[in-house]
């Protein structure tokens, strides 16, 4: 109630009496405080928005000044959200935030402010910090609680985060300095690999503008086609007969050489310019699988997807266009998924890789292992192939009574139980080859045999000649 009160006098100025007029005001403080709210708040996840994580900030680093202590400064941002948009729809994204930020606030002291900055991103602001052991105690919880599964409605979706983490004073001393150091250190721990946190470290800013070179040069590069595939040879477990091949990118960059996909393949996926590059390479695997098959019996070329490739709504009328241009015969193609790819919309993909093996083309089921092997999802999925990832083939060191070893051994022997062939990659050495062998692994691919080759040398050196030396 809005009150006022007016004294009333007679002729001679005397007080005589008072009245009072009271109006209800509700409504008017109720619109002031949605205005306060839209002002400050974000509608969706009703956390506070940049203009009031500004304000905050700000404020704590006059107490730290004061206090003489650190605060943290995180900067979050989703991995594969866009795909839960695209493939499910902006609804599904708009819920998923809404659980993310019920999950980040689940993890924070009361002392903490956690705000959306836009779209999927997310910041942090952790006070009162003397070391930075809280910091990166709450990292590691953050990333933990990021990776469980979240359900939407009929939808089971995954998805992770990548944090970078700037620290005052030693950082930056105002809050546009260390947003943008703690957004540099961010982009620093997805092209490590995401699901990752970063510390912010000098030298960074001068990274993330060698990061916007190489983005612009990428795009120019699909424009003008400046890239080959490599193909790295699989053989049979006796090494008796090539079964087939990887086709592996390079980017052969004028005035740079070439250029391994490790340094161009993340950014040609968070750019979305891994659809027209994957295009290319689809097209090109295919015409050169067309050469090969008709000279080598069983011979069948595999092709890596990305998840932007495989969740898009034009993927499978893009693959017969390829196939229909190129003459292949589908049984001459694999395609290769990994299990976070199919784990980010676990329904869509078990029916976009039911249509694929539908005509024909066969599916593997790349660095298995690595991701959230599951034995109810495996089952369900139309897979002819697991490949055992690497980085397991590479950790053995001659000790078939090792870890390791008996890793491996389990792998090859879910294969044999799910009736499906199973291939090792990363093969360096001989010992690890021979154990391979004593466990009846189908198919061997790693540099011990031999590295990735250009189509011309892959030709000399494995079509025309066929077996190993």
């Amino acid at each position: 109630m809005l009150l006022s009160i007016n004294a009333v006098t007679d002729k001679r100025g005397r007080l005589t009496h008072y009245v009072a007029i009271s109006t209800d005001i509700s409504h008017q403080k109720q619109t002031e405080q949605e205005l306060k709210q839209l002002a400050y708040y974000d509608v969706l996840t009703s956390l506070p928005n940049r203009s009031l994580f500004k304000d905050r900030f700000e404020h704590e680093i006059c107490l730290a000044q004061r206090n003489n202590t650190r605060l943290a400064l995180f900067f979050l941002d989703l991995d594969h959200f866009k795909s839960v948009n695209d493939t499910l729809g902006h609804w599904a994204g708009d819920c998923l935030l809404q659980i993310i930020a019920t999950r980040i606030q689940s993890c924070l002291r009361k002392t903490d402010t956690v705000a959306r900055m836009g779209g999927d991103e997310f910041t942090i602001i952790l006070p009162g910090l003397i070391g930075i052991t809280d910091a990166t105690e709450l990292a590691r919880n953050l990333i933990g609680v990021m990776t469980k599964p979240v359900q939407i409605k009929d939808y089971t979706v995954f998805v992770g985060v990548s944090i970078g983490i700037a620290i005052f004073p030693d950082d930056g001393n105002d809050f546009y300095t260390l947003t943008k150091h703690a957004d540099t250190a961010m982009y620093a721990a997805k092209a490590k690999g995401r699901g990752l946190f970063q510390y912010y470290e000098a030298g960074m800013n001068e990274a993330a503008h060698q990061r916007l070179l190489l983005e612009n040069a990428l795009r120019l590069a699909i424009e003008q086609e400046e890239f080959q595939l490599y193909y790295q040879p699989k053989f049979d477990s006796a090494l008796n007969r090539i079964t087939g091949a990887e086709a592996l990118i390079r980017w052969r960059r004028p005035g740079f050489g070439i250029i391994p996909p490790d340094r161009f393949i993340a950014i040609a996926e968070e750019t979305a310019l891994i659809i027209p590059l994957g295009q290319w390479i689809l097209k090109t695997a295919c015409l050169q699988a067309k050469v090969w098959a008709n000279q080598l019996t069983g011979f069948r070329l595999a092709i890596n997807l990305s998840p932007l490739q495989l969740l898009a709504d034009d993927f499978i009328a893009v693959l017969d266009c390829i196939l229909a241009e190129t003459g292949t015969n589908p049984e001459w193609i694999e395609l290769e998924v990994t299990e976070g790819l199919v784990m980010l919309d676990i329904e869509k993909a078990t029916e976009r890789l039911q249509q694929i093996r539908e005509r024909g083309i066969h599916i593997a089921m790349d660095d298995f292992g690595t991701g959230y092997s599951s034995l109810s999802y495996l089952q369900k999925l139309p897979i002819q192939t697991l490949k055992i990832d690497k980085s397991f083939v590479q950790a053995y060191i001659d000790d078939p009574a090792s870890n390791e070893a008996a890793f491996i051994k389990t792998i090859i022997s879910l294969g044999q139980v799910l009736n499906m062939k199973v291939v090792a990659e990363g093969v360096e050495t001989e010992s690890q080859l021979a154990l391979l062998q004593s466990y009846g692994c189908d198919e061997i691919q790693g540099y011990y045999l031999s590295p990735p080759l250009p189509a011309d040398e892959f030709q000399r050196r494995w079509i025309d000649h066929g077996v190993v030396e």
